[in-house]
């Protein structure tokens, strides 16, 4: 009977002679998962790329007292300042109170490097504004934000 230290070493000089066959063979993939192998002979997987995402976050609030319906619905915005051309939106219902936190996620790809974008919200009620942001909260966009406060006000 081998020792616990006799069999480790047998154990990784099998798995590195099987490497080595295998990287000799001029095989593309692992025969253990399937990865293509770079060269034939970097075992190391392909690196897969996530797509990145950026968020803008904070919360919109009103000073007014007023009832939430269950029919009003909070419509948030995130567009270039230049062009006006949406860069992603939301639409929040089922409205308890204020403030109400929202976060917009978007690929920064689909926006114009060191572009400005501004920040909107508007309170809907059958799709007639009842309240909205008298002004725009403006981020860079392709950038994290966190803590944008809107704030909402009579429409005229």
């Amino acid at each position: 009977v081998k020792s616990r230290r006799a069999r480790i070493p047998a154990a990784l000089s099998a798995a590195a002679a099987l490497a080595a066959a295998v990287a000799a063979s001029g095989c593309k993939t692992c025969p253990l998962c399937g990865a293509p192998w770079r060269g034939g002979e970097d075992f190391r997987r392909a690196a897969v790329e996530e797509p990145r995402t950026v968020t803008v976050g904070g919360s919109v609030t009103c000073p007014e007292r007023i009832t939430l319906l269950p029919v009003y619905e909070l419509h948030i915005r995130l567009a270039d300042l230049r062009t006006g051309a949406s860069i992603c939106e939301k639409t929040e219902t089922g409205l308890t109170g204020f403030p109400v936190f929202f976060e917009l996620e978007y690929d920064p790809a689909d926006v114009r490097q060191g572009s400005v974008a501004g920040l909107s919200a508007e309170l809907l009620s059958g799709g007639e504004p009842l309240l909205a942001t008298d002004t725009r909260t403006s981020v860079v966009a392709g950038t994290n934000v966190a803590g944008a406060n809107l704030v909402l006000v009579r429409s005229r």
